[in-house]
């Protein structure tokens, strides 16, 4: 009887390990969805209520996720530290769960904010938007297929180590 016990218990965590793995490439979608639409949110109002950076960071993390929400509060909180944005900005992007080319994308963000005049930023936030929709269409496309691969790889696992420990 313990015996089967722990064969199920096995069998249920890499099944669960599977489904961990395959939450988590949904999870990183989701946050570079939120991201690019924080910077539509973010290049509205510099163009039309020009809107100083620490209030805009607040609105940001009120509208958006558990991640996207962490990376704009611990930025304004730097910033009212009296760091640059640059470095706030960058410190607040290592706390998300993004791939270090989404990383790297949205660190360039900091070179242009508060650094160019209205339609300078706009511009930059207006491709930094864009590209993030292309990564995010991409990853969507190849996350449909991990997830499928997760899940089955998890309760394969678990089933093949399930057989020979019987």
């Amino acid at each position: 009887m313990i015996r089967l016990v722990g064969v199920g218990l096995l069998w249920g965590g890499c099944s669960l390990w599977g489904l961990q793995a395959a939450r988590t490439v949904r999870q990183r979608v989701r946050v570079l969805e939120d991201m690019g639409q924080a910077m539509e949110l973010l290049e509205r109002e510099l163009s039309l209520n020009r809107t100083a950076l620490p209030e805009l960071l607040e609105r940001l993390s009120h509208r958006n996720t558990q991640q996207g929400r962490v990376v704009f509060l611990l930025c304004r909180k730097q910033l009212e530290q009296g760091e640059s944005f640059s470095h706030a900005w960058e410190c607040a992007l290592k706390e998300a769960e993004l791939d270090r080319e989404e990383r790297t994308l949205l660190c360039g963000l900091s070179q242009v904010l508060g650094k160019y005049d209205v339609q300078g930023q706009t511009q930059a936030l207006s491709h930094l938007r864009q590209e993030l929709e292309r990564r995010c269409m991409r990853k969507r496309e190849e996350g449909r297929a991990l997830v499928r691969v997760y899940r089955m790889l998890g309760i394969t696992a678990g089933g093949f180590l399930t057989l020979t420990l019987l």
